[in-house]
């Protein structure tokens, strides 16, 4: 799959990792996705908002600038301003370092993520008001403030010190 404004990662695998901080210079074009082993990955800007809040791996990542592919771990500076109306991006893969360039997962199966509580299977998830986290939400309890809320994915197995295994079911930007 060739990339965008000349980059061509057809070769990178956003699943090998492994001691990953992300990239000081893009390695591939803002916004690219690429599928590995039937799961969604996109390619972006990660800033770690006014906040200062880290990337941590498995914890939710939101839109800060979608037209431009910049993701925050800062829940209050993302597109939607801190509610469950945020947008959510997906989960980071890695503890990515500020202002520089990686892979996020947003769709797939994914293991470690971190939840608001240990939930149960088949439960959906959206976007929490707390940095990094979602929110399970059983089937017809969504509340008033959560009704217009993306539902990121569904969970697939009970949570253990709140991370679970989910399905993402979150789309290219």
């Amino acid at each position: 799959m060739p990339g965008r404004s000349g980059y061509n990662s057809l070769f990178m695998d956003p699943t090998q990792i492994t001691g990953r901080v992300g990239d000081v210079s893009p390695q591939a074009a803002l916004g690219e996705v690429q599928i590995r082993r039937g799961s969604c990955y996109i390619y972006g800007r990660f800033d770690n908002g006014v906040g200062n809040v880290a990337a941590v791996a498995g914890q939710a990542c939101y839109w800060r600038d979608l037209a431009n592919y910049v993701f925050t771990s800062d829940i209050s500076d993302s597109q939607g301003g801190g509610t469950e109306l945020c947008l959510c991006a997906g989960v980071f893969l890695y503890a990515m370092t500020d202002l520089y360039y990686g892979w996020i997962q947003c769709g797939g199966v994914a293991t470690g993520v971190k939840l608001s509580g240990t939930g149960a299977v088949g439960q959906i998830l959206i976007p929490s008001t707390t940095d990094g986290v979602l929110t399970t939400v059983a089937t017809g309890s969504v509340t008033a403030a959560q009704a217009g809320a993306q539902r990121v994915g569904t969970q697939l197995a009970a949570a253990v010190s709140t991370l679970a295994t989910v399905y993402l079911t979150i789309r290219e930007a």
